[in-house]
């Protein structure tokens, strides 16, 4: 079984889109590797080892038919995994 580093297997598999994106999140915390929290971004992971991304998903809705341009932000919890 090969290793690979934490943020490049992390945007290898699409759960981010760049790198330092991927750097971000797991410097903030917010991605585990079989269930304990890596801080590092070049931690070597195995390629089957259950990688979770905990962050907020938050969507903007544009109301196109108001004069001045109104947001309806929703802030929800998504877990994604690989």
């Amino acid at each position: 079984m090969t290793k690979q580093r934490l943020d490049i297997l992390m945007t290898a598999s699409g759960l981010t889109t760049s790198r330092s994106q991927a750097e971000s999140w797991i410097k903030l915390g917010k991605v585990t590797v079989d269930d304990k929290v890596q801080s590092k971004p070049g931690f070597f992971v195995h390629e089957k080892a259950l990688i979770k991304l905990n962050a907020y998903l938050i969507s903007v809705v544009v109301l196109e038919d108001l004069p001045t341009m109104h947001c309806n932000m929703v802030q929800k919890k998504y877990s994604l995994s690989m």
